[in-house]
């Protein structure tokens, strides 16, 4: 039985929490890359720290990477 849509975005948005405790949300946009606000993740972004993604029952670490503007 096919997914709902609902149940396909539901599965692609993860919780992201920077070492501060700064709370926000992001989603998969490919194969292990997600896309937040910058404010969700500036804090840990100039200290360089990871921040904690939590997605389908499990807690992860992950990098930041900074995307250029290309406009």
């Amino acid at each position: 039985m096919a997914q709902s849509l609902y149940e396909l975005l539901h599965n692609c948005i993860v919780k992201v929490v920077d070492p501060q405790g700064s709370r926000g949300t992001g989603f998969f946009v490919a194969p292990g890359l997600i896309l937040t606000c910058a404010h969700v993740v500036e804090a840990a972004g100039k200290q360089k720290m990871p921040v904690e993604i939590s997605w389908n029952g499990q807690k992860i670490a992950a990098q930041m990477q900074e995307l250029r503007d290309v406009s």
